[in-house]
């Protein structure tokens, strides 16, 4: 049996990539260097249920092929892929509110290259103690055995570093700090220098049913029939309907001033209702006809109870038509559907 054989054999098929000439052979070629950088976010959500935040952000994390790493009562560490860190924020700020927010990136380039090359050296200088062990005498042999061991074990050290940087380099590190916050109903008024941003609030959409002649007026375009399970009441331009659980409607027409884009409206109504109190669910534009507009979709607490406010929204030149539904959370989604056949009936 050679020493070589011999030695093998003692240390374990563990030691095998010393043996593979392509895995020890230093790279010769000159090519561009990978950049690496390990991502590190840290930010406060403002939500009113605390404790039962966490599960939603968990389970998104594991949609974003990511888990989460430690949990408790107010805090959540997650990873996710380094690219997927903008997809994790938005889904965590669409459950609460950002109050903090912190991105650290680390260039880990420079490290692991230099964890490469001395793996390299590493591998090379364990070829030659082989190569050696083949001829050596009796006398030698120990201590070449000796040196190989010590050889492997640095090997072994370095490449657990290097598995740390690649995995610090593809997943990123989130950590999420919970903050209670208080279950008051948005406010009412805002201080938008847009009148008709002001007058964007569930409470009076709840509360215009029972106004006999609200200020508001439906104009600029026309409704069809209510939609089904729903009663309206048409007077003197004005459209208000109501299903018998309890999901609200309301169309109204406001003067366009000043003229200005949907996207410039969507950020201005988005801004308005986070000033409020609001949590935002969706912000997206939407078509009807040949038409685009904008629609936001919130959520509020009204006492007891969490309620979505859909916003919908359609410049027409001078005017721009408004959409408002809004309902307990669970009955909303009942009539979601009946609610955007209404809106795409719009005659405009």
């Amino acid at each position: 049996m050679s020493r070589l054989l011999f030695l093998f054999l003692l240390l374990g098929p563990g030691t095998a990539f010393a043996m593979d000439p392509t895995s020890s052979a230093p790279n010769r070629t000159s090519s561009p260097v990978q950049a690496h950088t390990a991502v590190t976010a840290r930010f406060v959500l403002q939500v009113s249920e605390p404790t039962q935040a966490a599960d939603p952000l968990i389970a998104q994390a594991r949609d974003l092929e990511g888990w989460f790493q430690v949990r408790t009562q107010d805090r959540l560490e997650l990873r996710v892929p380094v690219e997927r860190v903008d997809a994790l924020l938005s889904a965590a700020a669409s459950m609460g509110r950002i109050v903090d927010r912190a991105v650290q990136r680390t260039d880990l380039t420079r490290e692991m290259v230099e964890v490469e090359g001395q793996l390299r050296t590493r591998r090379e200088g364990l070829q030659r103690y082989f190569e050696v062990l083949e001829t050596a005498d009796k006398t030698s042999v120990y201590a070449v055995q000796a040196r190989v061991l010590r050889q492997i074990n640095l090997i072994e050290e370095l490449e657990g570093r290097l598995r740390v940087l690649k995995h610090r380099a593809r997943y990123a590190r989130v950590d999420i700090t919970f903050r209670f916050r208080d279950r008051a109903a948005p406010v009412p008024t805002g201080d938008s220098p847009f009148d008709w941003l002001n007058t964007l609030n569930v409470q009076e959409v709840r509360e215009g049913l029972r106004d006999a002649r609200p200020s508001w007026k439906t104009r600029g375009f026309r409704l069809q029939d209510a939609p089904e399970g729903f009663s309206t009441w048409r007077r003197a331009r004005r459209f208000r309907a109501a299903s018998p659980d309890g999901v609200l409607l309301r169309a109204r027409g406001v003067k366009h001033d000043p003229r200005a884009s949907v996207a410039f409206w969507r950020e201005a109504v988005r801004e308005r209702m986070l000033a409020a109190g609001y949590r935002v669910l969706r912000d997206e534009g939407v078509q009807i006809g040949r038409l685009e507009g904008g629609r936001l979709e919130l959520q509020a607490p009204l006492g007891d109870e969490d309620w979505t406010y859909q916003i919908t929204f359609l410049p027409l030149g001078r005017r721009i038509a408004i959409l408002e539904a809004a309902g307990e959370v669970g009955r909303f989604e009942g009539r979601r559907d009946a609610i955007e056949e209404m809106i795409q009936a719009l005659d405009l």
